[in-house]
């Protein structure tokens, strides 16, 4: 997008210069919010797994344990900018703002991400989200299917934990456990979409 703006001579061009000015820091606004939308709850969001698509080919695998709450995981894929990102809204615990790291795992299979636990840029209440973004490129993208995908394809449950700081949480004292059922559907439509599969 191209933004030109004018010294005018007089008082329209100077008008003119000012509304331009305006609807391009609305336009900007606008598609940076449309860009982290999908990752904001959705008061609508029913009990179980889900998938949310568009045609820029993103796919967001949801989580939500209740219907309405907070998505407890919402795994992020955003091919059109090869980035995904794994968040985890509504932390819950003593868990404090910083550095922390979230595990899931299914039988054998375990998938660990760093990332930080920070107040919900997106929520107007006052929840902690884990954010931790951890493919911003194709070959890295490309890398997360083999450790991530035996977690959701196992036959479950899945645990999911999260610590504090830069060791992952030990998943044998009480984690929370995700259940598989209702996972597959979703499943396949967000591999192909984020991983060709």
């Amino acid at each position: 997008m191209r933004l030109i703006l004018r010294i005018g001579r007089s008082k329209a061009s100077g008008r003119r210069a000012g509304v331009t000015a305006a609807l391009g820091i609305l336009l900007v606004g606008g598609l940076l919010l449309a860009r982290v939308s999908p990752l904001a709850a959705d008061a609508g969001d029913k009990t179980g797994w889900s998938v949310l698509t568009d045609p820029r080919k993103r796919a967001f695998l949801i989580f939500v344990p209740t219907d309405g709450a907070s998505r407890l995981l919402n795994i992020a894929c955003l091919r059109d900018v090869d980035s995904l990102s794994v968040i985890s809204e509504g932390v819950a615990g003593a868990l404090p703002s910083g550095a922390a790291m979230l595990s899931v795992s299914n039988g054998n299979a375990r998938y660990d991400v760093a990332g930080r636990i920070a107040p919900d840029p997106i929520s107007t209440l006052p929840i902690l989200t884990f954010t931790g973004d951890v493919a911003e490129d194709a070959k890295t993208l490309s890398g997360i299917a083999a450790k991530l995908l035996p977690v959701l394809q196992g036959s479950g449950p899945i645990l999911y934990a999260i610590s504090a700081g830069s060791t992952p949480p030990d998943l044998s004292k009480n984690p929370t456990s995700i259940p598989v059922a209702g996972l597959a559907a979703p499943l396949t439509k967000f591999k192909s979409i984020c991983f060709g599969t």
